[in-house]
């Protein structure tokens, strides 16, 4: 390929897919070797983002905007269970606090 019929869309979805993936690697690292369960939340919440990020490389470079509603989707969903894993996480240290006779 001469510099004359490289495509810059698909140069640059190139570029983005490997930040991506390397991106990818590192959060599952957090995911398998987190040391609390928040930083593994923190991880997969994130690995959900990228696979977000993913979604729309493939959609610009393929000029299928349809699925843009499935990243949309995704989106809300790893929004939704971020909260719902916050708020659990929240009750479990309440509850550990009161156990413990604690008053903070």
């Amino acid at each position: 390929m001469t510099p004359e019929t490289l495509d810059p869309i698909l140069a640059g979805s190139w570029v983005a897919g490997g930040i991506l993936a390397l991106s990818s690697v590192i959060a599952l690292y957090r995911v398998v070797f987190g040391p609390t369960p928040a930083d593994r939340v923190i991880a997969v919440d994130l690995l959900t983002m990228l696979l977000v990020g993913l979604v729309v490389v493939v959609a610009v470079t393929h000029n299928v905007f349809a699925i843009l509603d499935v990243a949309l989707a995704v989106a809300i969903l790893a929004f939704l269970a971020t909260i719902g894993f916050a708020r659990y996480l929240l009750r479990s240290h309440v509850s550990e606090q009161e156990a413990a006779g604690g008053s903070t």
